[in-house]
């Protein structure tokens, strides 16, 4: 992980962040997919949030390029004391075994056969953005089937006061309007 004082000072919540690339991907919803998007508690983490979008992006439009059809595609969030590891697996072939440290440096392409529209270069990104925000990006192999599995750490920081303040203003009018009738709730 990189040094404290080279990281950047930015932080954004993660549940959001994946909330927003799932918005974005419409062919997650297709009929031939099928997506479980498994996730924890919002937490979060060192980073703009259109950088881990961008990191989110690649791996879900990775995982709907090479799975099998029907897709079966996964997203989990896993929370440690100091990390929130992001997990995106698939059913495609994998990734070979001598290409998986390989697989994030510029212009490695591990299946030839889908290759028609990329240039090798998206893991490449996400791997440099994941690393200037502190975190690791890997990729593993699939332990009961097929499919590629990518893990994603990056460090958990303390919620901003402003958004903690927000979070518990949001959750007091929640609690005032389940109180009142609903002609009376306050906004």
């Amino acid at each position: 992980l990189a040094h404290p004082r080279n990281l950047p000072n930015i932080s954004c919540s993660l549940s959001h962040v994946v909330e927003e690339s799932i918005r974005q991907l419409p062919s997650l919803e297709a009929s031939d997919v099928h997506f479980a998007h498994l996730h924890v508690a919002d937490c979060y983490v060192r980073g703009a949030a259109r950088d881990i979008e961008r990191v989110v992006m690649i791996l879900l439009e990775n995982a709907l390029k090479f799975s099998r059809k029907p897709a079966e595609i996964s997203l989990e969030v896993v929370l440690s004391e100091f990390t929130a590891k992001l997990r995106v697996t698939d059913n495609g072939d994998g990734v070979p075994d001598e290409l998986r440290s390989e697989v994030f440096q510029r212009f490695t392409v591990a299946d030839e056969a889908h290759n028609e529209s990329g240039y090798g270069i998206s893991l490449a990104l996400a791997s440099e953005i994941v690393k200037r925000c502190g975190g690791a990006i890997r990729a593993e192999k699939k332990e009961t089937a097929n499919g590629a599995v990518f893990v994603v750490d990056l460090p958990l920081v303390q919620m901003p006061a402003s958004e903690e303040m927000a979070d518990r203003r949001r959750s007091e009018r929640r609690k005032v309007s389940q109180s009142f009738p609903m002609s009376c709730a306050l906004e």
